[in-house]
């Protein structure tokens, strides 16, 4: 699961104001990144803390992009419909439910409404990036 946002908007901003693009790109790519993975961890749910912490992001030559690496994460951002949960490597499935245990062969799960942490952070992204490129023209320009 990851991000693109096209900032070829702000190319052409920078070229406008006469900024220089090679110079400009980059930075903006690095605010973007930087606030883009701290929102997507700010909207991650947390319950071990490995969602959150499987995000992250890179930034080379004039691309960037944010993830998240954990194998379920396609599961919590999006919804999933009822399915039906069977014990594979075992006879049963074990949980406990108010200090019982309880084993069954199958489950039929509910599904679950996504939480959308990806399309949120796109979002805001999309929202700052004029306010980020204003910020460094002003820079470059001072």
């Amino acid at each position: 699961m990851s991000l693109e946002v096209d900032i070829s908007g702000a190319q052409n901003a920078f070229k406008q104001a006469g900024v220089n693009v090679h110079t400009a790109v980059p930075k903006l790519l690095n605010r973007m990144t930087g606030q883009g993975e701290r929102k997507m961890k700010q909207l991650t749910p947390v319950k071990t803390g490995n969602l959150r912490n499987s995000v992250t992001s890179v930034v080379q030559d004039f691309e960037a992009a944010i993830w998240n690496s954990a194998n379920y994460a396609q599961y919590v951002n999006w919804d999933t419909k009822p399915h039906i949960i069977r014990a594979k490597r075992a006879k049963f499935l074990h949980f406990t439910i108010a200090g019982n245990d309880i084993f069954v062969k199958q489950v039929h799960h509910p599904g679950t409404k996504g939480k959308q942490f990806l399309e949120k952070t796109y979002a805001y992204l999309v929202g700052i990036l004029p306010a980020e490129t204003e910020r460094i023209i002003k820079g470059a320009l001072k």
